[in-house]
């Protein structure tokens, strides 16, 4: 059975699982808000496609915080499991980051 939303507030994580509401809430408080603000294909402006971006910026980092909370492999999240030469942290912490640097440059 799942666990009740009362057992997953009592956790030690009770802090984490707040921001998260707060995120999902704000996040889709945001969308629908803006789901008035659709511009037509012929109104498009440099300010229209970047909200556009920012929306879609904002669904998959939520998604992205979404899916760690659920690790269904959890050897890539555990810090001590691989040995990445010069990396003190997880498979994905070093993926992130490795991404993180790939999209600044």
């Amino acid at each position: 059975s799942f666990p009740s939303l009362c057992s997953i507030c009592a956790n030690s994580n009770t802090t984490m699982f707040r921001f998260l509401v707060v995120v999902a809430v704000i996040i889709m408080l945001v969308s629908f808000a803006d789901a008035h603000r659709m511009v037509k294909a012929d109104e498009y402006t440099l300010e229209s496609v970047r909200e556009s971006l920012i929306r879609q910026e904002d669904t998959i980092i939520f998604s992205l915080i979404e899916r760690a909370r659920f690790p269904l492999n959890s050897p890539t999240y555990e810090r001590n499991y691989s040995s990445i030469p010069n990396f003190s942290g997880s498979l994905f912490d070093f993926i992130l980051h490795q991404t993180e640097d790939i999209q600044a440059k």
